[in-house]
Formats: structure tokens, C-alpha cells, sequence
């Protein structure tokens, strides 16, 4: 567990709510219905984990990968949204998507990322990292995901950050 998360985890059993608080239990802000994620006007927390997404770590060694990759676990168990086997299976998806961004193998946009196909007149689906895979087959785009997604994992075992557990590809 990451110093920030026992720190949170600390703080928040010696709170106790006051009876002028909003966080009080006799409070009608306390029985109110909080608004859903990702509602329209939704601010802190949670925004500033949306804007995180194309954040990636700041050098390629793996103590810099495992500290940005407790960064993302702490705040999303922070944040009350996420559970904490939750937490690391987003961190998770978020260091594979950057691992790809990072070091992914570059598409020949000629071929069909999933099947190995040419492309040659049929209707494409292009990916942001310049892949194409076949827009009528989605045996195409599952298996370019598993093929983008088993390179993200095995550069990130290599750099000793495993699946969480539960983890499934």
C-alpha cells in the first residue's frame, strides 16, 4: 500500500462529523443523492482523473512507471468512487494504454492491424495510433486490442509492474 493511501486511510478514521457540518449525519446534505460520475458540471476529484488520461510517466524506468502507476491507484480510492481492487485494475488499463502510446509497435496502414490482412478497398476503422483494422469484422479490432494490449502487459512485467489481480486481458 502506497503512503498516500495509508496517510487517507489514517485521516479519515480519526474524522468525526460536527453537527454544523455538511458531512454531519443529521445534515440534508448528507442523505441528498450525490450527482452520478462523469455528470455534466462534475468538478474535483473526478475531473482531474479524466484530464489524467493522457498523462504518461515522466521518464522510462521503472521506479518512475511505479510511482505514477500508485499515483493513479491512490487517487481514484481517494476519490470514494472506486474500491481499491478497482482502482488497480483502471491504473492498470491507463499504464497499458500509455505503454502503447510510448513504445507500441508502429502499423503498417496498408494491412488490417487485427487479421494481417491488406486493406486494399474495404471499409476501415482507424485507430489514433495510425492502426486500421476491418470496419465490418469485429474479430478485426478485438484481436488488434489483444495484440496491443498483451505488448502493453509484457513491457510493463518487464518493468515490474504485473496485472492486478482478477486482471483480464
Amino acid at each position: 500500500m502506497s503512503r498516500y493511501l495509508e496517510a487517507f486511510r489514517q485521516a479519515r478514521a480519526t474524522l468525526s462529523a460536527c453537527a454544523n457540518s455538511a458531512n454531519s449525519a443529521e445534515s440534508p446534505a448528507a442523505t441528498r443523492p450525490s450527482r452520478p460520475i462523469g455528470a455534466i458540471g462534475t468538478i474535483g476529484t473526478h475531473a482531474r482523473m479524466e484530464s489524467d488520461r493522457a498523462v504518461a510517466p515522466a521518464g522510462d524506468d521503472a521506479a518512475t512507471w511505479r510511482a505514477w502507476y500508485d499515483r493513479r491507484v491512490d487517487r481514484r480510492v481517494m476519490s470514494g468512487h472506486y474500491t481499491l481492487a478497482e482502482s488497480y485494475k483502471l491504473a492498470y488499463g491507463q499504464a497499458q494504454a500509455a505503454w502503447h502510446r510510448r513504445h507500441g509497435a508502429k502499423p503498417d496502414p496498408s494491412r488490417c492491424a487485427g487479421c494481417g490482412e491488406p486493406i486494399g478497398d474495404a471499409a476501415i476503422h482507424a485507430f489514433p495510433d495510425g492502426a486500421a483494422v476491418h470496419d465490418h469484422d469485429l474479430h478485426c479490432w478485438a484481436a488488434y486490442g489483444r495484440r496491443w494490449r498483451q505488448a502493453a502487459a509484457d513491457g510493463l512485467a518487464a518493468l515490474g509492474l504485473p496485472p492486478p489481480e482478477g486482471w483480464e486481458a
